[in-house]
């Protein structure tokens, strides 16, 4: 069973991910101040600038009976837009306001001349 609690990251710190983001965190308890949870995980999508989480941000997250954990959202529900490393696809993309000189799908097949304002669809699959 897990306890789901609302606090403020305290320290980001390591291990680093694939793509250099720090994967853990401690946070401060909304209802116990002064305390410190040990290092939980950071979810993958808040990683960075990603979530751009501070020392200070409030956040929910989710507390195990081993004191393991996990960081799961922020409380004002931002999000910055960015995913790092590669990203599969198994199915149909579509993007618009494409800002990029060219496109190449899994199968490398290339889509070029799309500019900043323009649109693309690839239904590529492997």
């Amino acid at each position: 069973m897990a306890d789901i609690q609302k606090g403020k990251i305290s320290t980001i710190e390591g291990p680093a991910d694939r793509n250099g983001n720090y994967t853990r965190a401690r946070v401060i308890p909304e209802q116990a101040d002064g305390v410190v949870t040990k290092p939980l995980v950071i979810a993958s999508q808040l990683r960075g600038e990603s979530g751009n989480l501070t020392k200070g941000t409030e956040v929910v997250f989710a507390v195990f009976s081993d004191q393991s954990g996990i960081i799961f959202s922020r409380t004002d529900g931002e999000w910055y837009g960015t995913i790092y490393g590669d990203v599969v696809v198994d199915g149909t993309f579509t993007a618009s306001d494409v800002k990029t000189d060219a496109l190449t799908s899994v199968n490398n097949h290339v889509h070029g001349g799309v500019e900043s304002g323009g649109s693309n669809t690839s239904g590529a699959k492997n």
